[in-house]
């Protein structure tokens, strides 16, 4: 691996040397000078100054193919390329210069004097004799009142370039530049460096020498082979075990997708500029390279967002799934989503399509989805909400609607509720129309006990108070008292006894333990003292029965249990 590496570094190294050869630049006179287009005469005859520089400058013997970039761009901005879209614009109008000059070469040059000029009145357009090439004035947009070759003849010229590439070159022309430009790496044209190279690096095949071709294959190579650890590192995301292994692994597919976008860039500008590919070859890479820099610019988005969101969390100390991190997500979803929105418009623009076509596009199909998920987003919306009041977290002890339990789970559309027996209840968002929280700040527990009438409520206060204190000092529940156990006072009268009545204030969740050791305490007491609990009892009233009357004892016994059987059983 370390050897092909080094081969394909080789390899690009010997082509950047090919398009940058270290020979004497030209002087460049003036090259911010825009071309003449205040007329169709002033902008032929711009076009034909621009190519005939072009000319000189390709064909010095130390010239080098930078040198030609400027008059090139000069002569390209003659032409109407409104009708290409941006992504591919730049590297066309100047192809697209050169073929207009090669038609120009070989069916000649109309006389300048007959071509209308700003001394006479200006026509709308004008047409290049037997020939559809036209030169218009531009109505509207930023080059409005220059006259330009028409956008439709720049979207033909390549047709018309075919028709009359066999024919032989008229005089006084600039002959073989765009045949050098297609063989020759780098931007611009070396005419004479070009003439030197060998005949093999001149073959081509659909009009792509080999050597571009053996470029590109390279550079696809590499770009598949990019998405290798990228998918590795993604896989890897999905299957971390803990939340701050999730986070490095999220770094990390960060940076791996960071490297992706720059050696696709990369890749980009080496194949526009050094391998110089032209023709639809030039444009299915060219878009092939842009929609894949826009999907890892809104890849690299996405992740972004779940970095900002791991980072808000880690600084605050949040909990992975809790509220205040799903709160958070759901903010990152939108400011990502307004990211993708903007992203997805300028690549469409930069693709050719009218950004109100996309936007209506998209809300077309937002609206469709709106309507075919009505409740989906109505659980979101609602989840939102129930968030940002902070109506329940994960942990806590809730009651919603008929189900009660312990929030196990928070996503965003739904919660889900353990109950005390293992059930599991998901409840949607949008269905949730009251939420009853135990577990916030302090619970209030109240305990009652019926005793016997004629026990002294001064003595159970009492009691009541040494068993609150006895707990206060005890170091396995004193963390969990907010109040200590107190006496309430005689509560109620009932039909066997007064209920007397204690309570006690604690954090929540620790009421259970608390009130069983409690009760544990006050039976132990109520012993110690010689306190009974209440409980029915059943008296029956015998008559007095004289000894004279002759009954036996076992006959008195059973008009007991004749009595207690009358009485109505308990159930």
């Amino acid at each position: 691996m370390t050897h092909l590496y080094r081969s394909v570094f080789i390899f690009f190294l010997c082509l950047a040397n090919m398009a940058s050869l270290p020979l004497a630049a030209q002087t460049v006179d003036h090259p911010l000078r825009p071309p003449q287009t205040g007329s169709p005469q002033a902008t032929l005859q711009s076009f034909v100054n621009a190519m005939d520089e072009v000319y000189v400058i390709a064909t010095g013997d130390g010239a080098r193919g930078s040198d030609t970039v400027l008059p090139l761009r000069r002569a390209a901005a003659t032409i109407d390329m409104s009708a290409f879209p941006a992504e591919i614009r730049r590297s066309q109008s100047i192809e697209m210069a050169l073929m207009l000059d090669e038609v120009l070469d070989r069916i000649g040059l109309p006389d300048l004097s007959t071509v209308p000029s700003a001394a006479s009145e200006l026509p709308e357009k004008w047409r290049i004799p037997n020939t559809p090439i036209t030169i218009s004035l531009i109505d509207e947009g930023p080059r409005s009142g220059e006259y330009l070759f028409t956008s439709q003849t720049a979207q033909n010229i390549r047709e018309y370039y075919e028709s009359v590439r066999d024919l032989p070159y008229s005089n006084a022309t600039t002959p073989g530049l765009y045949t050098a430009y297609l063989t020759t790496p780098g931007p611009g044209i070396a005419l004479r460096w070009s003439e030197r190279l060998p005949e093999w690096s001149k073959r081509t095949a659909f009009d792509q020498t080999y050597w571009q071709w053996t470029a590109l294959f390279v550079i696809a190579l590499l770009i598949v082979l990019q998405f290798v650890p990228i998918l590795r590192v993604s896989r890897s995301v999905a299957g971390a075990e803990t939340e701050n292994q999730e986070r490095a692994r999220r770094r990390r597919q960060f940076m791996t997708l960071l490297g992706a976008l720059v050696l696709t860039i990369a890749a980009a500008w080496f194949v526009d500029e050094i391998v110089n590919l032209t023709g639809d070859t030039q444009i299915t890479v060219a878009y092939a390279l842009a929609l894949l820099r826009f999907v890892l610019l809104g890849w690299i988005v996405i992740v972004a967002g779940n970095l900002c969101v791991d980072l808000v969390s880690w600084v605050r100390g949040l909990e992975q799934n809790s509220a205040g991190v799903l709160l958070l997500t759901v903010v990152s979803w939108i400011v990502v989503g307004l990211f993708l929105f903007a992203l997805i418009v300028a690549a469409a623009q930069r693709f050719g399509f009218p950004a109100y076509s996309v936007v209506t596009g998209l809300g077309v199909g937002g609206i469709a989805i709106g309507l075919g998920a009505q409740a989906l987003v109505r659980d979101i919306l609602s989840g939102v909400f129930f968030l940002m009041d902070d109506a329940f977290r994960k942990g806590e002890y809730v009651k919603v609607g008929d189900a009660m339990g312990n929030v196990e789970k928070i996503s965003i559309r739904s919660m889900q509720l353990r109950h005390h027996l293992g059930a599991v209840h998901t409840i949607p968002y949008g269905q949730i129309a009251q939420v009853t929280n135990f577990s916030r700040d302090w619970v209030i527990v109240q305990l009652s006990f019926t005793v016997p009438y004629e026990t002294d409520p001064k003595l159970i206060k009492g009691k009541f108070k040494e068993i609150g204190e006895d707990m206060m000092a005890d170091p396995a529940f004193a963390e969990s008292f907010i109040e200590p156990f107190k006496s309430q006072g005689v509560f109620d009268f009932d039909d066997v006894g007064m209920v007397v009545r204690g309570k006690f204030m604690t954090k929540p969740g620790e009421q259970f333990t608390i009130r069983a050791e409690l009760q544990a305490r006050v039976k132990a007491a109520f012993d110690e003292a010689g306190i009974n609990f209440a409980r029915k009892e059943v008296r029956v009233a015998m008559p007095d029965v004289e000894s004279a009357t002759g009954q036996s004892n076992s006959e008195q016994r059973a008009a007991v249990a004749a009595a207690s059987a009358s009485e109505p059983s308990k159930s």
